[in-house]
């Protein structure tokens, strides 16, 4: 079975809350007409375009917390199996199932490593550009996460010519 694959136009990628998707301004400014001359304030895009890791933790404007992937415009999907999601960013393959089946055949053993903690509310959470207006956002993945908080973990897959870059999240109790 091949996943669905989305990348940004070229910046970083955000998941949050569906909810919380009419606060996300994206790279325009709030309460401003596209193309308006904007002021110093920093836009959605701009602390996204901020995270220097691979992934990090930001409050959107609605007070939730937002996961935003680096600032690579890998192509990126998510999987969920056995109660964790993952969220797989392409470094290097063959094909789509060249990249399912090392995945497949690799997740189990790879050393994940701690990054963040990502607390939500539990339903269902979009991927998209961060770039974008979270209402009208270009290419989306979506995926249920059940639970409130997250540890999240990173490793990288390497897999003869087939290379990613793999994001965990792992509930947690609370």
């Amino acid at each position: 079975m091949t996943m669905p694959w989305i990348q940004s136009a070229g910046g970083p990628l955000v998941i949050m809350h569906e909810r919380g998707l009419r606060t996300w301004w994206g790279a325009h400014q709030p309460n401003r007409d596209v193309g308006e001359p904007g002021s110093d304030v920093a836009t959605d895009y701009d602390r996204a375009c901020l995270v220097a890791d691979e992934i990090s933790v930001i409050q959107s404007r609605d007070g939730e917390e937002a996961l935003v992937l680096g600032d690579e415009p890998d192509l990126t999907t998510i999987w969920s199996a056995e109660g964790m999601h993952y969220l797989v960013r392409w470094r290097a393959a063959a094909s789509k199932q060249a990249m399912e089946e090392a995945f497949n055949r690799s997740v189990r053993q790879l050393p994940f490593e701690h990054r963040a903690r990502f607390r939500t509310t539990p339903g269902t959470h979009i991927l998209f550009d961060a770039a974008c207006a979270g209402w009208t956002p270009d290419a989306t993945l979506a995926c249920q996460l059940d639970d409130a908080s997250y540890t999240v973990e990173s490793a990288t897959l390497q897999d003869g010519s087939t290379a990613a870059l793999i994001h965990r999240l792992v509930p947690r109790p609370d």
